[in-house]
């Protein structure tokens, strides 16, 4: 990937969208710092892309930077079609303790994508964390629905159900998480 990513930067040095496929490249390959350059540059040439804004969003998420918020913001608002960008603002938010922004994110996620596999997940572990059981049960269980493999929902509704004192049912769920993700 990296070396197609050279390539299509040589070819078109300032699109935005080629600049983000060797960002994204450069991370993987652990060189965080100029992938998060490309990231900047491409922001700055597609103010109306919301792929590079979600990228450098994320990255500067991880690291707790206060950039990150506006730039996941504006990603989900450009493109709402996609529900990955809405989830991962979502995220964001209740990482910087704005549980209520958070959820209405997840939600309207789910609005327009419904039984979208990570946004149920991450609604469940949100629900759960603010001890609505009931609501964590229905997010969890529609994420395994939605995709039977998703095995950080199964796991996640071990949990709940650890919680909930139901060990059978419990091991039941860690059993198919690890089914679906021995590691």
């Amino acid at each position: 990937a990296l070396t197609q990513g050279r390539e299509a930067v040589r070819l078109a040095p300032d699109h935005p969208l080629a600049l983000t496929y060797l960002g994204d490249a450069l991370a993987a390959h652990g060189q965080r710092a100029e992938a998060v350059e490309l990231y900047r540059r491409a922001v700055r040439l597609g103010p109306n892309a919301a792929a590079p804004h979600h990228r450098l969003g994320v990255v500067l998420a991880e690291e707790g930077h206060p950039d990150a918020i506006p730039l996941l913001t504006r990603a989900a608002d450009l493109d709402p079609a996609d529900p990955e960008f809405g989830t991962t603002l979502a995220a964001a938010l209740y990482e910087a303790d704005r549980g209520d922004e958070a959820l209405a994110r997840y939600r309207a996620v789910l609005a327009r994508h419904p039984g979208y596999p990570p946004a149920l997940n991450a609604l469940g572990f949100v629900l759960q964390d603010r001890g609505d059981v009931a609501g964590a049960t229905a997010a969890y269980e529609a994420a395994v629905r939605a995709r039977p493999e998703h095995a950080e929902a199964h796991m996640n509704r071990g949990l709940l159900l650890t919680e909930a004192g139901d060990t059978p049912a419990a091991v039941a769920a860690f059993r198919e998480a690890l089914r679906h993700d021995p590691d």
